[in-house]
């Protein structure tokens, strides 16, 4: 069985790519720690 799990950042203008890839590994890592199979969204602040 094939499973999904992805992460997904949204930041405003002037954000970096590399905080952006920080931020949706995290939430990728997230979907993870649940069961994986799933997608989250997490927001640079």
């Amino acid at each position: 069985k094939v499973s999904a799990s992805i992460g997904i950042a949204l930041g405003g203008e002037g954000a970096s790519a590399a905080a952006l890839l920080k931020e949706a590994d995290t939430a990728m890592y997230a979907v993870k720690r649940a069961g994986k199979h799933g997608f989250r969204i997490n927001g640079l602040d």
